[in-house]
């Protein structure tokens, strides 16, 4: 799907649905592919927890108790994990095998490293800011968008190929994507605007030419993120729909 998808450029395709599990949780890993366990490790062990730690545990202390050692948390620990993302995702392309964390097929690889890119490049100005930077409204961001929004996308993979998938529980899924489609549109489009603009206005007020350049660098790279990953969760919203009414 995601070659086709992303790469072909199909953008009819359908979501394809998993096979469903027969017994349950009892024979859930025996049943999954090496891949798909790798992507499932990935996402609920790895991805998860770090998206638990760096966007919501390490910035909700900084909102409470406003210490900059919290902010610095927040923001070192996602600077270190998208390094890590983004040189696994150079050594898959120089390679050609998939060392990325994710463990996505290569049509995605784009749209990782437009992230990671993106997002490595706001950390790494806020650190840099230091006492010039909106610590409350950067810690906020990372709430909603890595902790909420990213957090949901990550739970999403590992429901999609569990005994909790479509297949086996389709109304589950649907009312999961719905949630997580709306999450999406809200935080990745719409309050993205007003977020866009409030940290263009703090920037341009500090009337440093280069920190501005640098800011709407990753604005730019991470809205067209927001675009495709919005899309894609819509997309999914709508097979859900259609494979729940096909199975009603």
């Amino acid at each position: 799907f995601f070659d086709g998808y992303y790469g072909l450029k199909k953008k009819s395709m359908r979501f394809p649905l998993v096979p469903p599990h027969w017994n349950g949780w009892n024979s859930f890993w025996l049943e999954t592919s090496p891949l798909i366990r790798r992507i499932i490790v990935s996402a609920a062990v790895l991805l998860i927890s770090e998206h638990v730690i760096s966007g919501i545990v390490f910035p909700l202390l900084y909102l409470q108790t406003h210490k900059n050692i919290y902010f610095l948390l927040t923001m070192y620990s996602e600077i270190g994990v998208l390094v890590f993302c983004l040189l696994c995702t150079l050594a898959s392309y120089i390679t050609g095998r998939n060392f990325t964390l994710e463990q996505g097929p290569r049509s995605t690889w784009h749209l990782i490293v437009m992230h990671h890119v993106s997002v490595l490049l706001l950390c790494t100005l806020a650190v840099y800011l230091d006492d010039r930077c909106p610590k409350e409204y950067a810690c906020g961001l990372m709430l909603a968008h890595l902790g909420c929004s990213s957090g949901l996308h990550e739970l999403a993979v590992v429901l999609d190929f569990s005994p909790s998938s479509s297949t086996n529980k389709p109304m589950l899924r649907f009312v999961y994507q719905v949630i997580c489609a709306i999450v999406q549109i809200f935080l990745r489009c719409v309050h993205w605007v007003r977020d866009m603009y409030v940290l263009f206005s703090i920037l341009y007020e500090q009337g440093n030419n280069t920190n501005t350049v640098v800011l709407l660098l990753g604005l730019t790279l991470l809205t067209l993120f927001n675009w495709e990953y919005t899309k894609h969760h819509v997309k999914l919203a709508k097979s859900q729909w259609k494979n729940m009414k096909k199975q009603a």
